[in-house]
Formats: structure tokens, sequence, C-alpha cells
């Protein structure tokens, strides 16, 4: 039988949510005070785990668990009461999937368990897509990165410099990199396409350069900007479309990282993800519960104003880790433009 795994301290409305949801999805509930007081016997069947209150908080604890082997193609959810997107991210980051914000929806948590278990039994595959390296100060934000990259199919590793005889490295496909001076990154780039290097290259940095650096990488082929406040798989997006053939010729409007908490309702359910892929058509939002059908309302809240928008589902995409993952899991939408409501939205986004 597959086991949630809770750890840390809940509440005792959240741990009987918690097992009626468990049963509900073929589980077994196991409560711990910590991961060190797991017992190994346990861990070959935990399939998900729900972090609590614990000592140094759920970031940390996420962060050690991504640490061990175990825990590598477990799912990782975390209560938390009220989030912010700033919050998202940096759970993002620390290795969590996903959030539980509202204990009263059963069918999202039952959702997530399922999403959680086939993404664990799930048959490890690639996409070969080549060698990956991500590169900066922080390395929390480059392994987080590297995680993202892996469950897109790259070989993806941290590396410590963009010396020359990895830019020219015929099996490097992509650096990600977070350089410290910008603008001599980018005649490091100019110096190594002149020495061969075809590898792609997303540079991350502080969300007020984005701007004018993207409009210099424009200029050089195969370069993106990635907001350094964007979550880690947020990298995925910028690769394919570099990938994808023409795709800026098909597009109405290049994505923008932007994020923003979204309420979405489908299906008779409601549920709280985050958006950080906008373009002026639709938009991206980030969870393992998203909706498979039908017509979708939004709910977007962007410094402190909210829209409402009606949108057409354009896809629908599960928790994935075995290398096939074309992008992360949520879901994408097409707004209907021709509200007031949608207008509104992408101009306090920046898409319009």
């Amino acid at each position: 039988m597959s086991t949630l795994l809770v750890l840390g301290n809940l509440d005792a409305d959240w741990l009987v949510t918690l097992e009626q949801a468990a049963a509900a999805a073929g589980y077994g509930l196991q409560a711990r005070a910590g991961e060190d007081d797991v017992p190994a016997e346990l861990l070959t069947s935990v399939r998900a785990v729900v972090l609590g209150d614990l000592p140094g908080g759920p970031l940390l604890a996420a962060t050690r668990l991504r640490e061990g082997a175990h825990f590598e193609r477990v799912a990782l959810l975390a209560v938390w009461a009220d989030p912010r997107p700033s919050d998202y991210v940096a759970c993002l980051t620390a290795g969590i999937d996903d959030l539980l914000v509202d204990r009263r929806d059963r069918s999202g948590l039952r959702q997530r368990l399922d999403a959680a278990r086939e993404a664990a039994l799930g048959a490890s595959r690639s996409l070969r897509r080549g060698l990956a390296l991500a590169i900066g100060p922080v390395q929390a934000r480059s392994s987080a990165r590297v995680r993202a990259l892996a469950g897109a199919g790259f070989r993806a590793q941290v590396h410590e410099t963009t010396d020359a005889p990895w830019l020219t490295e015929p099996r490097l496909a992509l650096v990600v990199w977070e350089p410290t001076d910008p603008a001599s990154a980018l005649q490091e780039i100019r110096a190594a396409r002149q020495a061969g290097a075809l590898c792609r290259f997303v540079l991350s940095v502080p969300d007020q350069e984005v701007a004018a650096l993207a409009a210099e990488c424009d200029k050089l082929d195969g370069v993106r900007v990635l907001p350094e406040t964007s979550p880690p798989d947020g990298v995925v997006f910028l690769v394919n479309e570099m990938a994808e053939s023409g795709v800026q010729n098909q597009r109405a409007s290049r994505r923008r990282l932007a994020s923003a908490l979204v309420h979405f309702a489908a299906g008779g359910r409601t549920d709280l993800g985050l958006s950080y892929n906008v373009s002026a058509g639709g938009l991206y939002v980030r969870t393992l519960a998203p909706p498979t059908s039908g017509p979708v309302e939004l709910s977007v809240d962007v410094a402190g104003s909210r829209a409402t928008v009606s949108c057409e589902l354009a896809w629908s995409r599960a928790l994935a880790y075995d290398g096939t993952a074309t992008a992360p899991p949520g879901f994408g939408v097409k707004i209907v433009k021709t509200s007031a409501a949608a207008q509104e939205l992408l101009a306090t986004l920046g898409a319009g």
C-alpha cells in the first residue's frame, strides 16, 4: 500500500481531513515528528509527504528531504495558510510541489494524492535533450533548476563556472546562468558563439534588470532572460520556446513570467494555484490538481486587486518525475478577451 507521510505538527481538523483523503485514495497514513523519526522500512512505500509545523520550517525540511535518494520521486506538499506569490516561489525552490491551503477542498487533496502516486510509480524515461548546466551563487536555486530540467528530459547538473571547455562541449545543450555581471555574461556568450558553442542560454537576473537585458538578448540567437524571482521550473517554458521552430511567429505575444495567485473554478470545485507565465492570449497556472475539461473561471490577485476572467482550458498536465515533463504540472487557459475583466488582468500583469 502507498503511504502518505505527515511530518510535523498539524491541528486535529487537518489530520482528520488527511486521514479521510488518504483512505479514499488508497493510502495508509503515517505521522512522525520529523524526517529523522521515519523508519527505513517505511521509506519504500512513501508516495507523498505533507509538511506541517516543523523545527526550522517546512522549507528547510523539504530541502533536506530532496537531498535524499528516497524522496527524489515523492511529492512534497505543505500546509500553508494565506500564501503569497513569494511563498509559492520559495516552496517550489525548496522542492515542495504544491501547497495545501483549504482543508475543506477534499476533492483537490484526493487529486493531488492520486497524481503523486502515479508520478512516483511512473517508469523512468527521458526525452534525451542533452546536457544542461545550472550556474549561480545561490545553491538552492541552481539545485531546484536542475530538478526541473531533469524532469524535462535533460541530463542536468550544477556547475561552478562557465569556463570555455564546458561552453564548447558538443553534448552541452543548455546553460542556465545567474551572473553577477550580466553585461560581462553577454560578452562571454558572444565569445562562446564565435568559438563554436551551439548551446542555448537562459540568464537569470533581478526582476528590475529583465527588460533591459531582454532587449540585448533579443539580438542573439538562443538566449533568453529569466526573472530571478521566477519559480525554478519557469526555465522549462523558456527552453521550450527556444526549441520550437517559429514559435514566436505563432504566438500573439512573448511569454512574460509575472507571478500572481490564482483562484480557479472548474468542474464544480475551486482551488488555488500560482500563475507565473502570462501572454496576451492566456496564462499558465501551476497546481497538482488541474481541471481536465470544461470552461474555467479565474480570479487573479495582483498588487491588491482582483480580476475575474472567463477562460477556455487549453491544456492540462499532471505531475511527472519520469523525464518526459514537457511543462510543469498545472494547466493553461485561453482568456476570453472580450470581457473588461480580461483587459484589466492583462494590463495589471503587464502582458497587454
